[in-house]
């Protein structure tokens, strides 16, 4: 993993904390899930089932051998830092006048759910001669993707092809807003 995305992840989450704080005057709040406790969430759930969260850097990085499977090659350095490195629920950004949800894992259990859904959609754009991993989605269902050999983002376009949206997913990060809830 290089220094550039992971300082990226940091000064984007640093951002997004910031921007809650402005509004709430604290941590953002989500819904706890009692069958599947996460790192994310900070102190107890209050009387409607709410607690305060913020993303985690994990101590070891997250099991993406799957994913890695079924692209039949190495993940990209950066998807599997964005990927495997923190806890965090999805995010909400924009991104000019789009609105993406960043994909997270709260934990180990929804990072396998996550692997596994990528490895099937891997698979499937395989054959069609990408190797795509998606880590974000629009309101209206089109996937933000990470090119596994270049790191290039592209958003699908509305008849199915790719658009160039970020040289890498360190300039992408940097240029969303985020849109705390």
């Amino acid at each position: 993993m290089t220094t550039s995305i992971r300082e990226a992840q940091s000064r984007f989450y640093h951002r997004y904390l910031a921007a809650a704080r402005a509004i709430t005057g604290g941590l953002p709040v989500a819904e706890v899930d009692p069958e599947a406790a996460s790192p994310c969430m900070v102190g107890d759930a209050d009387e409607r089932g709410m607690a305060a969260w913020q993303p985690v850097l994990r101590s070891a990085e997250g099991d993406v051998s799957a994913l890695q499977r079924a692209l039949g090659a190495a993940l990209h350095p950066d998807t599997r830092a964005w990927l495997a490195r923190w806890y965090s629920l999805p995010i909400e950004a924009t991104w000019g006048e789009e609105t993406v949800v960043l994909l997270g894992a709260a934990n180990d259990v929804e990072l396998a759910r996550f692997i596994e859904a990528a490895a099937r959609f891997a698979t499937e754009q395989r054959r069609v001669g990408a190797a795509e991993v998606p880590v974000g989605v629009l309101h209206d269902g089109r996937r933000v993707t990470v090119e596994n050999r270049s790191g290039a983002v592209h958003l699908e376009e509305p008849d199915g092809g790719l658009a160039l949206i970020a040289p890498n997913l360190e300039a992408f990060l940097d240029a969303l807003v985020p849109l705390p809830l």
